[in-house]
């Protein structure tokens, strides 16, 4: 059921803005880049 609720919020997001899979992927990936940062940041 939560697989299902974030696959449609995902697919939901990449139409509204138009993004590729890639891109997708680069988002992703800049996200936890940046949350590693805050949170390594506040923890360390």
């Amino acid at each position: 059921m939560l697989k299902k609720l974030h696959s449609g919020m995902i697919y939901k997001f990449q139409t509204r803005f138009n993004l590729s899979n890639y891109s997708m992927l680069w988002i992703s990936y800049a996200e936890g880049f940046l949350l590693g940062i805050v949170f390594g940041y506040l923890f360390l």
